[in-house]
């Protein structure tokens, strides 16, 4: 111990030879005292009462220098590792903008020891937390961000460089507004990773959102995936790639700014979407759908606006409205509007030009202009996409029109053209079966509040038939309100006309025949839709004839609604005699070839009676001009309905009478006779019973007086020396009685 006292305590430290142990217990010291100092100063930080007056005074900081109210919920320093963190902090809006903060964030932290030198700052990382930035663009050109920017310091340059070697952005939410135009961008869920080298002079980010909703005006939101790969060097940024992914929607960009102090935007970008989502989401009001592809360059000068040029292509399963088309073009968009031009497209075998001019594209992109130029197009196949397929009507269309619509869309437009239609003789229909009716006319068209006006517009077809269409065709749901004129030297052409158009739209043939014949003109109004059509007018033919039957000169007022044809009425004239025929006939479906009567009455006077049971599909041995009413029912030939009528000059089953008259009644399998008396000379006869239509059957109980024997036809093979009876034939075989008359 003396030893060591006489060394004066300068004894080397057994671990640390070069240092005396006097001095490190020195060291030992001063490294307790100054991590005590920490603690302290770190427990003092935690106070309640100093994080409160640190709060206050940096939110009246921040606040004078930022001139917008500033809050702040709290700080927190961490050790290990070290980190600095400021909790809750937000930042109010501009007063124009919406209420609450243009920034806030749950968090920022400050994580690393920052390297700080006399012309730099270097930051390890740097975090945010749930962060919400809130961007709007007003009417006047300002932004919210507009007057932060204005009251922070401005320098003369040579200030320090701060670098900040990683940036992480978690669970953000970014919005921007542009308020001219309406726009409104909704990022979410949103992710964000810049990093740099510590000696390197480029950074490189991605962005990362899964949740974007994007909307223009008052056009549908648009939900998007969203990711942005950039790398920032010295005066540069360049976007490696840019890709927005939606239901049916992709656009993928690369570009970038060359020049920072003059910033010019050069992105190159392919998009793929559906023609429809133009209108859906940008309110375009253009009827296009289907795929849409395009490549285009996008520039944003340092002077503001853009330049947007490309070109655009509409793939197979594209359609303008209900017609299918492909196509190609180019487009022009800038702050003055957006052009359009289709230079080639192709429909119906023929070929289309079109321009598309968009006004504005702030606010609902309108007005837009659409003119549209088409050569031998298909004029069978433009009936077919209205929902009409096998016209038969072969022609060859040339058409221009110019259209010009604005806020809701082509369904309100106004415009003019011209349509012309060159026959195409030797062309078959595309739907087998039907006729081929070549066609030749055209004329001026005009639109007005989304109704295409066909103002009497002449067609002639091969065969003689001329048509003057007069009425409006609807853009957008192609509905109908045409009044037809048909003038008809030969009604067998007006019939392959209705045997092509009725299977066009009842999806089946017409059945049975028409087989109408003489000539005539017709009047008839088209309303409700192509596939589903209410029809009326007034037919004036002469000598008509209808499912072989002839009627003479003859005029009926009608209504065809669905497979139902109601005369209102039909009234014929032939040699003298008339028929007035009234109520409703139906066709087709399960009826197979017959009719269906309801309500069905005919008025005659002195009318030919085979012809009403030729038309009836009735086959009776009667013969003979009628008078009298008779309302019938039913499924023909079974048709039910009785009335009382006169015959003159008639026949019955082979025994003529002078005049006839009676109650002749109709039932569901045979023909009933009710008090008939028939005059035969100076004599008479009277007749009660059936007829049987299955099998001739019949039952006829006849009594006569005074018939002239010399006359008698068939009455005298089963009446000898002039007696009358009765027969009875049925099925099973045939009976006959005679009983003695005077």
């Amino acid at each position: 111990m003396g030893a060591k006292k006489g060394l004066g305590g300068r004894i080397p430290h057994p671990q640390i030879p070069h240092l005396l142990l006097e001095h490190v217990r020195v060291l030992r010291l001063f490294a307790l005292l100054f991590l005590f100092s920490l603690l302290v100063l770190y427990a003092v930080f935690r106070s309640a009462r100093f994080q409160d007056l640190l709060r206050r005074r940096a939110e009246t900081l921040l606040a004078e220098a930022l001139k917008r109210k500033v809050t702040i919920g709290g700080f927190d320093l961490a050790l290990v590792p070290p980190a600095f963190l400021v909790k809750d902090v937000a930042v109010a809006n501009d007063p124009r903008g919406l209420a609450g903060s243009c920034f806030a964030a749950e968090e920022v932290s400050l994580r690393g020891i920052p390297q700080i030198t006399a012309n730099r700052i270097d930051l390890p990382k740097v975090r945010l937390i749930g962060p919400r930035v809130v961007l709007e663009v007003f009417g006047d050109g300002t932004n919210n961000f507009s007057s932060i920017a204005e009251a922070l310091p401005k320098g003369d340059g040579g200030g320090k460089d701060v670098r900040i070697r990683e940036a992480i952005l978690q669970n953000g939410t970014i919005r921007f507004r542009e308020w001219k135009a309406k726009l409104d961008v909704i990022l979410t869920d949103a992710a964000l990773t810049a990093r740099s080298g510590r000696f390197s002079k480029t950074t490189r980010v991605s962005l990362g959102c899964r949740h974007a909703r994007l909307k223009l005006d008052e056009g549908d939101v648009l939900d998007l995936d969203i990711g942005v790969d950039l790398v920032l060097s010295p005066g540069r940024v360049r976007f490696r790639g840019i890709r927005l992914r939606g239901e049916e929607f992709a656009i993928d960009g690369i570009g970038g700014i060359d020049d920072l102090t003059r910033p010019e935007v050069n992105i190159l970008a392919r998009a793929r979407m559906r023609g429809e989502d133009l209108d859906r989401y940008f309110g375009a009001g253009v009827p296009l759908s289907g795929p849409v592809s395009a490549v285009a360059s996008v520039r944003v000068p340092p002077g503001g606006g853009f330049r947007i040029r490309g070109k655009f292509e509409i793939g197979e399963g594209g359609r303008f409205g209900p017609f299918p088309m492909t196509g190609e073009g180019s487009i022009r968009v800038d702050p003055d509007g957006l052009l359009a031009h289709v230079a080639h497209a192709d429909y119906a075998g023929g070929k289309l030009e079109a321009l598309v001019q968009l006004g504005r594209l702030k606010g609902p992109p309108l007005p837009v202009r659409v003119a549209v130029s088409g050569t031998g197009i298909d004029f069978e196949r433009f009936f077919s996409d209205l929902g009409l397929p096998g016209t038969g009507l072969m022609a060859r269309a040339d058409l221009d029109m110019t259209l010009t619509f604005g806020p809701g869309g082509a369904a309100h437009a106004d415009g003019s053209g011209m349509i012309r239609l060159a026959p195409a003789p030797g062309v078959l229909s595309a739907v087998r079966g039907r006729h081929a009716l070549p066609v030749s006319g055209g004329g001026a068209l005009f639109v007005k509040d989304g109704s295409i006006r066909f103002p009497r517009v002449p067609f002639v077809t091969a065969g003689g038939l001329r048509a003057t269409l007069d009425g409006t065709l609807r853009i957008g749901t192609w509905e109908p309100d045409w009044e037809l004129t048909i003038e008809a030297p030969d009604l067998a052409e007006a019939e392959r006309l209705a045997s092509n158009f009725y299977p066009a739209i009842q999806g089946e043939p017409l059945s049975p025949p028409l087989k109408l014949g003489g000539s005539g003109r017709l009047v008839a109004t088209l309303e409700r839709s192509f596939s589903d059509p209410r029809i009326s007018g007034r037919l004036e033919a002469s000598p008509f004839v209808l499912h072989g039957v002839p009627f003479g000169e003859t005029t009926a007022d009608f209504l065809v609604d669905r497979r139902v044809l109601t005369l209102q009425p039909l009234e014929a004239r032939d040699g003298g005699g008339r028929l007035v025929a009234s109520g409703r006939v139906e066709w087709g479906g399960d009826l197979k070839g017959e009719y269906r009567l309801t309500g069905f009455t005919t008025e005659t006077e002195r009318w030919p009676v085979e012809r009403i049971f030729s038309f009836l599909t009735l086959d009776l041995p009667i013969t003979g001009l009628v008078s009298g009413s008779l309302p019938l029912g039913g499924v023909t030939p079974r048709v039910v309905g009785e009335g009382d009528l006169v015959f003159e000059g008639t026949s019955m089953w082979g025994q003529s009478f002078d005049r006839v008259e009676g109650r002749l009644g109709f039932e569901s399998d045979r023909l009933r006779f009710s008090g008939v008396r028939g005059v035969l000379g100076s004599g008479t006869a009277r007749l009660d019973g059936f007829f049987r239509y299955a099998d001739d059957g019949f039952e006829v109980e006849a009594g006569a007086e005074a018939l002239p024997v010399e006359r008698l036809g068939a009455f005298a093979e089963g009446a000898p020396d002039s007696r009358a009876g009765s027969r009875d034939r049925s099925p099973d075989g045939e009976r006959s009685t005679f009983r003695s008359s005077t």
